[in-house]
């Protein structure tokens, strides 16, 4: 159960809440005041108050395990929390029985996925641990070592020692494969609760982790610890506590740090919110703090620095540090607006932390609050910033700021539940013979006490792809609100109050739920009592439904992915939407990182889902841009498998994490493709439970790619094509025997040139049938050889020669970016083209491939001179008499 104290402090923060934001406050423009009638102003005011009240629980936790006998840790700074039943799966009975895994296809992604985590050792650790989530990862690199941290469930089944609730793992070979480190040493009488996050500072080589610690019912505080690599193992050093806050009668918490580090000067830099609630006036103060080292994290200043403005107490939250090329430093945050639209919020130092310059706005955006992602088993969504700085290239210290924003549907609330009246009559928990209802009525019921611990009511409805709808719960008891696939298993949005801090009235208890239907049919709403505290009225409910109407916004469905940049931090660029899915899907939790001209955005993407599903199953996708924001191009997934996250078994929430990770690394040594690197990770719940997994690719000017490669009895013939680099590139052939290991030495056997075409191609006759034989292309850049597009071919036996048919698979991904990328299969090295035709019947380009011989092959119908412009087009291609059609469509 809560312990008194946090009942205490939440019941304090709640009064003074309610006092806001029925009171004056912070008013609206008097343009959108004009816009607004008296009921608009109260729904979103009582809109913004849920907001504000998810925002000061965030890291509130029901039920937690023991620290150590006869001690509770119940601290607030901890924002992952042992995951109930119900928001972890899917409902009983019928068709609604639970699935557990059902992965997903295999995919082409940008590199192989590896995951980081040994989930052995859950299993060996108990008999029921096979469900302890990691997710929630942060990942720092230096030539070939590679650090990642993350959210570890076990925890939460290690109540003899408990040490902490954060794992880690690390990699000496540039990712290839990891170690799991197992629990990250925590400060003396604490633990670490949760909130890793690693930085690197690449002068030293000294990593460092951060994150929430907590000491019992009234202590809680944010620590660091440094580690090395040395050789081909990683330690930790002692850790060290930035900042420790006492309060006996419970007004003190910290949440959500974060940590930068600043090569040049080697000085540490934390931000993180800090609430307080003073017990004789009742008011709240949670504010952004910042905190720096200036001798490598050993010791730390105790002049702290407030970054947000009084004006916003209590309305901060997700701050993130990060230092530029020449020591400046910017802190960022969200801020909840006073009616609809939030801020993203951001100061400058240009002294290395010592003070900060006035607030800038980077943008105002609309914040789907209520509900997470397909899938996600938390009450809330979640919307914080993503920083970047450039170090390099012509955009050197430009800022870069992404975040995930919403349509307006504060527009809809006006509407709500005025079409009629449904009332729930269906048996207990029978879907199959849910009430129909219209988007637009309300929806009445009660909960009864005889279904105390398994009260469902389910309620069903037609949507149209595209469409925005918009839910809203009321009711005197805790709840949860759901919207559930056709299929009765996928899991597509979640909301409600599970927390018995919060008034037990219906004005104090809601939901909200914006979700857009990927696909026209029928979908079920459920509303599910809650039962976590004595203090939970068993009382009815109401739940107004309706229609977000159109309008002219960024945002185009439940939430998509933007960016604004600045070369300053004061004055920022228009927000440009980064995802390029249809506008129907949801894209959430985006990292961003820049390097040199380049800058990249990853992003939970549910584009990928297999029919039937709802678009419930997640991808990782990663995008590019070459022009500092302006335009993007998306490179597809990361990922090489989707995560159904309707059957992942998780006990933490949340399972999918508030926060994924993106890190472009220095110059590596060992790596086969010896290159700077972009890294990475994510929570994946591939194998039915969450784990922590991440793939890495070149960031090297050249880059050279395997489009394909063939074998008979006598003869290899393996093509590369050069995809940022140009003709006239000179490459020595490599070629090794792959043992049982899947090694072995590398030879020198050849050495060719790219054609015009930006070609390379080598045939080797000295093959032997039924072996494996790894190429590898060396090229000298700066001075050293780096090896690239290595690839393995089998040689045949005699008689073992697979039949091949000509194949177009077409463009992946479709819709194309910047780059069109055209997958097919040739039978023979006979004459063969590929051509790409406008609707209007105009030839655009034509490439010639018959050269790459028989078998699996791509080619990128565009060149560093021809650019394709956005619309939609025919690749066709030709063999032998044959063609294969198919449509590819070109975003901006």
């Amino acid at each position: 159960m809560t312990h008194p104290r946090h009942l205490r402090f939440q019941r304090l923060l709640l009064a003074s809440l309610a006092a806001w934001f029925l009171g004056t406050g912070r008013m609206p423009s008097a343009a959108r005041a004009a816009e607004l009638s008296d009921a608009d102003l109260q729904a979103m005011r009582e809109a913004k108050l849920v907001q504000r009240r998810m925002l000061q629980d965030f890291g509130e936790r029901h039920e937690r395990p023991a620290v150590r006998p006869g001690r509770a840790r119940h601290g607030r700074g901890d924002s992952q929390r042992p995951a109930r039943r119900d928001e972890n799966g899917a409902v009983k009975g019928g068709r609604f029985a639970p699935e557990s895994g059902r992965p997903g296809p295999s995919l082409q992604a940008l590199a192989p996925n590896i995951r980081v985590n040994d989930p052995s050792g859950d299993d060996a650790f108990c008999s029921t641990c096979s469900d302890a989530a990691q997710s929630e990862p942060s990942i720092a690199a230096l030539r070939n070592n590679v650090l990642v941290a993350w959210n570890d469930g076990l925890g939460f089944y290690m109540c003899s020692d408990c040490a902490t609730r954060q794992g880690y793992g690390y990699s000496t070979d540039g990712g290839a494969t990891f170690v799991d480190g197992g629990m990250i040493p925590s400060p003396s009488l604490a633990i670490w609760t949760s909130d890793p996050v690693l930085a690197v500072n690449e002068a030293t080589g000294d990593f460092y982790y951060c994150g929430l610690v907590d000491y019992g019912a009234n202590e809680s505080g944010v620590g660091v610890v440094r580690g090395q690599f040395s050789g081909n193992t990683f330690s930790w050093g002692p850790p060290v506590v930035v900042r420790h806050v006492v309060n006996q009668t419970g007004g003190i918490d910290i949440d959500k740090p974060w940590i930068a580090v600043d090569p040049g000067t080697g000085n540490v830099y934390v931000s993180y919110t800090h609430f307080t609630v003073n017990t004789q006036t009742f008011s709240v103060v949670d504010s952004i703090v910042f905190q720096r080292s200036l001798d490598r994290g050993a010791t730390w200043e105790r002049d702290l620095i407030t970054l947000s403005s009084d004006a916003a107490a209590g309305l901060v939250q997700g701050s993130r540090p990060a230092v530029g090329p020449d020591g400046e430093v910017y802190v960022a945050w969200k801020e909840i607006g006073k009616t609809d639209a939030d801020y993203m919020r951001i100061r400058k130092s240009t002294n290395h932390g010592a003070s900060f310059g006035p607030e800038a706005t980077v943008a105002s955006f609309y914040d789907n609050f209520g509900t997470g992602a397909p899938g996600y088993n938390r009450l809330r969504g979640i919307t914080f910033p993503s920083i970047a700085i450039g170090k390099g290239g012509s955009n050197r210290g430009r800022v870069y700021v992404a975040w995930n924003e919403s349509v307006n549907w504060f527009d809809a609330l006006r509407n709500l539940g005025n079409a009629g009246t449904t009332s729930e009559t269906e048996p207990n928990d029978t879907p199959d013979r849910a009430n129909p209802f219209v988007p637009g009525e309300t929806l009445t019921g009660a909960f009864t006490a005889g279904n105390r611990n398994a009260d469902f009511d389910f309620f069903s409805f037609s949507a149209v792809r595209g469409q925005t709808y918009v839910f809203r719960s009321y009711s005197a008891s805790l709840h949860s609100l759901r919207v559930y696939c056709s299929d009765g298993i996928t899991e597509l949005a979640l909301a409600g109050v599970d927390n018995p801090a919060v008034p037990a009235s219906e004005s104090e208890r809601q939901g909200f739920i914006t979700w857009t239907a990927p696909t026209t049919g029928t979908y079920y709403l459920r509303m599910r009592y809650v039962n976590v505290s004595s203090n939970n009225a068993q009382a009815p409910y109401h739940v107004q439904t309706g229609i977000d109407p159109p309008s002219s916004q960024r945002g185009r469905d439940e939430r998509d992915v933007f960016v604004a940049s600045s070369a300053d931090g004061s004055n920022w660029s228009t927000p440009v939407r980064v995802n390029d899915d249809p506008p129907y899907f949801d894209d959430w939790l985006p990292e961003v990182v820049a390097v040199g001209d380049r800058v990249y955005v990853m992003w939970y993407d549910w584009r990928d889902t297999p029919p039937g599903q709802c678009g419930g199953a997640s991808q990782i996708y990663v995008a590019r841009s070459d022009d500092a924001g302006r335009t993007w191009a998306s490179l597809g997934p990361a990922t090489d498998r989707v995560s159904f996250w309707s059957g992942v078994h998780s006990n933490v929430e949340p399972n999918q994490g508030d926060y994924n990770a993106i890190f472009a690394s220095a110059v590596s040594t060992l790596v086969p493709d010896n290159s700077d690197r972009l890294f990475v990770v994510w929570g994946d719940g591939r194998d039915a439970n969450p784990n922590v997994f991440t793939c890495s690719f070149s960031l090297s000017q050249l880059t050279i790619a395997v489009v394909g490669s063939s074998a008979d009895t006598n003869r290899v013939t393996v093509n590369w094509r050069v995809l940022d680099g140009g003709s006239g590139v000179s490459a020595t052939v490599y070629r090794r025997i792959v043992d049982s290991n899947g090694l072995g030495t590398w030879v020198a056997v050849g050495s060719i040139t790219s054609d015009a075409n930006d070609r390379l191609q080598y045939q080797d006759t000295s093959v032997t049938q039924g072996v494996q034989y790894g190429y590898v292309l060396g090229v000298i850049q700066g001075g050293t050889e780096r090896q690239l597009g290595e690839t393995t071919v089998t040689v045949p036996r005699r008689g073992e020669i697979p039949p091949s048919v000509l194949a177009l698979r077409g463009a992946v991904p479709n819709p194309a970016g910047l780059d069109i990328l055209i997958f097919f299969t040739l039978p023979n090295a006979g004459p063969a083209r590929l051509e790409l035709w406008d609707i209007a019947g105009r030839i655009i380009t034509r490439h010639d491939v018959g050269w790459q011989g028989a078998g699996e092959h791509f080619d990128a119908l565009n060149d560093r001179t021809f650019r394709v412009r956005p619309g939609v087009y025919l690749v066709r291609l030709l063999q032998g008499g044959q063609s294969i059609t198919k449509r590819v469509s070109v975003m901006p």
